[in-house]
């Protein structure tokens, strides 16, 4: 389209042409001679074109001055014209003939050379639009979004305008985006489209590129709120796309808890306990995140094993059952005296509280134990009473070397009876040198000394101390001067197979100790001591007694080879006897034997033998020791 101004300068020039030729043709008719060289060139006319233009505000407007001369010649005066706008605040006209407007209306122009003048009409008219710009340019969207594009006018005045909602908006690809009269894009598949704005003759283009659907949030989602320490909770993310569509994401966002320390989150979005307390759990793709809560509470008891020592109880038993209860972290903890019992069959067994179970009937019952609606069971069984201890009657023996005792074993059971068992038990001795006992519970004691005797059965025992004590042999006399004498044997009978020290005691009728000597005795030796010659002969207080006894009592020899009296260790057994005259006046005197009695004899009266001798030994000054008669 060519510049008004351009168009009006043709016009102009081409009337001004014509002009000067009918001035001439009008001369030459009226008789006037035709020019010649001679004559001096004048200007004739002057012409100003376009003569009538209109323009936009904003625009300029060209304007020409021609001027016809009197030789015919025509000739471009612009430049040497004197220009002159009537109304100098709509339109400006500048030396060389630009006129430009500013503001809406009509002005005259004028041109003036010399004494001739030509005007122009201009008019002004409001500003018109010179082209479209559509922002954003080449712009993309989302599947799923908008975008609202934006179209500015720029005007012949160097204005602009938003034109958005006055252009006509159109898109190629409509399969792809849709525009809306207000020029809001719409996405409907990927793809490009190019969008145009257009307002009369004025349109403006641009493409628009519909991508993928894009992540606008994410969902966190899980199966528990709280859940005790040592248990593990699924998160799930769901992504919500800019179409409409939603994605599962578990596995390809980001998981992540704060505060750390309190879970480890899986790639997977598996939030496992590490610590009590409350989290917050994120899945992030990209800027995009979304986030859930999770509180971990204390452990929580799973199951509950009860144990019992002995699932089969006799009848009459008690037992203690334990409760443990593992807890969801993996420990344990012992529930036995919180946790509620029952029995299925009290009359079987009862549950007592702490777990204490009892056998009151035979059969079979089911223990419970139950904390926090958490129950562990144990099956029990109640058999036939069983023998739980073996009651020895004596509680306590103490045995006279060489003598016998019955023993007697009384079972007690698991029921509370008893029964007289000696004949089914074992009974054994600890140091079978002390004393024997044979299969029917007889105790035979064969040493001075101490043994435990015990009976047994299954796993029941029952056990008593049985002591043998050592014997002294006692005799008696009586003893007048004129009275014949009498002797005192005694023989070691070999029990021990050594050497014996028989000590000797001799005690006036006070019972005074008189003398006191020992006597080296081989095992089955013998050896005699007469009563006046080697008892009586030597008392203490140098008068012999007329009355008294004898106590013979046999000692360890390996410790005492003196045989020393005053230092007594009662060992082995010795047998005694006196022989002794008796006359009658109607018959010679006749001799008899008669045994020694045999006495135990206890540590009180073994101490005070022992003493009464020492103190002859020390103050006798050799008064008070017998001798050992004849023998070995």
């Amino acid at each position: 389209m060519k510049n008004p101004a351009e168009a009006f300068s043709a016009a102009s020039q081409t009337a001004v042409a014509t002009a000067a030729a009918f001035l001439m043709l009008f001369l030459l008719a009226c008789g006037a001679p035709p020019m010649t060289t001679t004559t001096t060139m004048h200007l004739i006319s002057l012409v100003v074109t376009p003569s009538a233009s209109s323009i936009a505000l904003g625009q300029v407007q060209q304007l020409k001055a021609t001027g016809v001369f009197s030789d015919g010649t025509i000739k471009d005066l612009t430049q040497s014209a004197a220009w002159t706008s009537s109304t100098p605040a709509l339109a400006g006209v500048d030396a060389s003939g630009l006129v430009t407007s500013l503001s809406p209306g009509a002005a005259n122009v004028t041109a003036a050379i010399e004494d001739f003048r030509s005007s122009a009409v201009l008019s002004i008219s409001k500003a018109a639009l010179v082209s479209i710009a559509l922002s954003p340019e080449a712009s993309s969207v989302a599947l799923g979004n908008t975008i609202q594009l934006t179209a500015t006018g720029t005007y012949t005045d160097k204005t602009t305008q938003d034109l958005s909602s006055l252009v006509t908006w159109t898109s190629s690809q409509p399969d792809v985006a849709v525009m809306s009269s207000s020029g809001l894009a719409v996405s409907r598949s990927i793809g490009t489209s190019t969008v145009a704005a257009a307002l009369g003759s004025i349109d403006a283009s641009t493409p628009l590129t519909v991508s993928a659907a894009g992540l606008v949030s994410i969902a966190v989602a899980q199966n528990h709120t709280a859940i005790p320490l040592g248990t593990t909770a699924q998160f799930t993310a769901k992504g919500t796309y800019t179409d409409g569509s939603t994605q599962d994401l578990t596995s390809s966002v980001r998981w992540s808890s704060l505060p750390a320390g309190v879970l480890n989150m899986a790639s997977t979005g598996l939030a496992t306990t590490k610590t009590t307390g409350a989290a917050t759990i994120t899945a992030a793709s990209g800027p995009i995140s979304g986030s859930g809560a999770l509180t971990v509470t204390a452990a929580a008891l799973t199951s509950i094993s009860v144990v019992s020592s002995n699932p089969a109880m006799p009848l009459g038993t008690r037992q203690q059952l334990t409760a443990t209860g593992t807890y969801t972290d993996g420990s344990t903890h012992d529930l036995t005296t919180s946790a509620a019992w029952s029995s299925t069959s009290a009359d079987v067994v009862t549950s007592s509280g702490g777990g204490l179970v009892s056998a009151n009937s035979l059969g079979s019952a089911t223990i419970s134990a139950v904390s926090a609606a958490i129950s562990g069971n144990i099956d029990l069984t109640v058999s036939q009473a069983t023998l739980s201890s073996i009651s020895i009657t004596p509680a306590s023996l103490t045995m006279p070397l060489a003598g016998s005792h019955q023993l007697s074993a009384t079972g007690i059971y698991t029921d509370g009876s008893s029964h007289d068992i000696t004949q089914s038990v074992t009974w054994t001795v600890d140091d079978p040198t002390v004393a024997g006992i044979d299969s029917t519970g007889t105790a035979t004691a064969l040493k001075v000394g101490a043994t435990n005797v015990e009976s047994s059965s299954g796993g029941a025992t029952g056990s008593i101390t049985l002591t043998v004590q050592p014997l002294s042999a006692v005799g008696y006399f009586t003893h007048a001067a004129s009275d014949p004498d009498a002797n005192v044997r005694m023989t070691n009978p070999g029990t021990t197979g050594a050497n014996l020290c028989s000590m000797v005691y001799v005690f006036d009728q006070d019972q005074q100790m008189a003398e006191c000597c020992g006597c080296v005795i081989s095992p089955d030796g013998l050896r005699t001591l007469s009563l006046k010659n080697d008892l009586l002969s030597n008392p203490l207080t140098g008068v012999s007694p007329v009355a008294g006894s004898v106590m013979l009592v046999p000692s360890d020899y390996a410790t005492n080879t003196s045989c020393n009296a005053a230092t007594l260790t009662p060992s082995g057994l010795t047998v005694a006897w006196a022989t002794h005259l008796q006359t009658t006046p109607a018959s010679p005197a006749t001799a008899t034997e008669t045994p020694l009695s045999l006495t135990p004899l206890d540590p009180a009266l073994t101490s005070a033998l022992q003493a009464q001798c020492s103190f002859i030994q020390q103050l006798g000054s050799g008064h008070g020791i017998c001798s050992c008669g004849t023998g070995d």
